[in-house]
């Protein structure tokens, strides 16, 4: 049985509800059996390191934490993983390729590969991960409870099993894991200053109970919606970047620097922007303008003013939320054309405002601004709202990870769209051969479909290709 001491979750944590989302880690492997005993042997070692990802959340009273998970009458305890068999699937070739584009969109195919019952077996656990062995290779799902880990605390975890599963033929390496129970628990009670008010209960109302938390309100997966993968062209992304800066007036007497606008925000901006046109149907709209609302997952490790260590593997993301009256975009009636520079310099007096207003607020985001935010009696939430909700996971290693010799580094990455919410977009980790960005876009098939005929939309993507992870023999 793996023990440790329970622990409270923090005022972090309690940003977002309980629900499980998973990541995929693709592997292009000639004998995929052999690449098992090395993923099981690395995830025994890891969570001997971190005994606590063994573990669940749960409530007793009115504390929410993370408790060992009690044996059975048997003496036995469910296990971390799981292998699963699939001979008559192998991974995708290439994304976009014609299987992939001609067959019907099936949202939740994708759950074969995720440990799902093993959770329901453990009751809410921090994290359980499921090996799957295709034809061809191996798709690795790290199944993770949003209330005790975040991405980048999934990118740590997945840097660790990589070193894990080099144990044996890299002994002094796998001595050399991003973090310990100790540097999470000193963490944590920093992360705790910052909310002594608050009461660290799952709900809002404060009654106590004992046993799992239950999903939040609309913390449920949505069969119908339809996730898809736009890959922007990394020329025209920097171009416009460069377009949206050269409309700040250079004053060198000037106290007010230029913004230091990154191709991130030009990415978050223009789709903000292009789904809040399409979708501008449902908002209100007064003497010619609307309210679009953004929110932005900010990871905070950095912004504090002692910084938390970057390999931390809880929750610390704030979420931005910004409206902007955005007048009906005129833009629109120009269609782009073949000249990439004037195509440009139509779109950037679109984006400048907002790129503005989202550089503006996160430069003022340190940790002054973070104690305020959870001075306030209501904490903000991570409910994505009517608009668009943005995060951007494009500065992670998920390419970089070496799992040794025989799996090597993930050929590729993918998020399970599980209980994606509408209007939810994910940057994706930059790809180790190329600068083009990828954009995981989630909407109702409506949407979906105005945005992938939108022409703005069609110039910024090279690709445009529905989520999928393997296909049939």
């Amino acid at each position: 049985m793996v023990t440790f001491e329970a622990y409270q979750l923090t005022c972090f944590d309690h940003l977002f509800s309980l629900f499980y989302g998973g990541c995929a880690l693709s592997f292009h492997i000639s004998c995929p059996e052999e690449a098992v005993p090395i993923l099981c042997g690395g995830l025994e070692r890891l969570v001997s390191h971190l005994p606590f990802l063994a573990g669940k959340v749960s409530q007793s009273g009115k504390i929410a934490g993370v408790h060992p998970i009690p044996t059975t009458t048997s003496g036995s305890s469910p296990p971390i993983a799981v292998v699963r068999h699939f001979p008559k699937l192998r991974l995708l070739c290439k994304p976009g390729s014609r299987s992939q584009l001609c067959r019907d969109y099936i949202r939740d195919e994708s759950l074969i590969l995720a440990p799902y019952e093993l959770c329901s077996l453990a009751g809410t656990p921090v994290a359980r991960f499921q090996i799957n062995v295709l034809a061809d290779g191996i798709i690795l799902v790290p199944w993770v409870n949003h209330m005790a880990i975040d991405g980048i605390g999934v990118d740590n975890m997945t840097r660790a099993l990589s070193i894990c599963c080099q144990a044996d033929n890299n002994p002094l390496k796998a001595r050399q894991l991003p973090t310990d129970p100790s540097v999470e628990a000193d963490t944590r009670a920093v992360l705790a200053n910052f909310a002594r008010s608050q009461t660290n209960t799952i709900t809002n109302s404060g009654t106590e109970t004992d046993g799992p938390p239950t999903l939040g309100e609309g913390e449920h997966n949505v069969s119908s919606l339809v996730d898809y993968n736009f890959c922007f062209a990394a020329s025209k992304v920097q171009r416009l970047r460069n377009c949206v800066r050269s409309l700040w007036p250079e004053n060198k007497d000037s106290d007010q620097p230029i913004p230091r606008i990154s191709c991130d925000d030009i990415v978050t901006v223009f789709i903000w922007i292009a789904l809040t046109s399409l979708r501008q149907d449902g908002m209100s709209i007064n003497h010619g303008t609307m309210k679009s609302t953004l929110t932005r997952a900010v990871d905070i490790r950095n912004r504090f003013s002692n910084p938390i260590p970057s390999t931390y593997l809880g929750n610390c993301v704030v979420l931005l939320k910004e409206s902007l009256p955005l007048e009906v975009p005129q833009w629109r009636n120009t269609l782009p054309g073949d000249d990439e520079q004037k195509s440009c310099s139509t779109l950037a007096p679109v984006l400048h405002r907002a790129a503005d207003v989202l550089r503006s607020r996160l430069q003022s985001l340190d940790d002054q601004y973070i104690r305020e935010i959870f001075s306030s009696p209501h904490l903000p939430d991570a409910d994505p709202g009517p608009n668009v909700f943005v995060s951007s996971l494009r500065h992670l290693s998920s390419y970089k990870h070496d799992f040794g010799p025989v799996l090597g580094q993930a050929n590729g990455f993918h998020l399970l769209p599980y209980m994606r919410p509408d209007g939810v977009c994910t940057i994706m980790p930059k790809r180790p051969d190329q600068d083009d960005w990828d954009i995981m876009v989630t909407l109702n098939p409506k949407d979906m479909e105005l945005l992938r005929q939108d022409s703005w939309f069609q110039w910024m993507s090279q690709t445009t290709t529905p989520i999928a992870l393997f296909e049939s023999l």
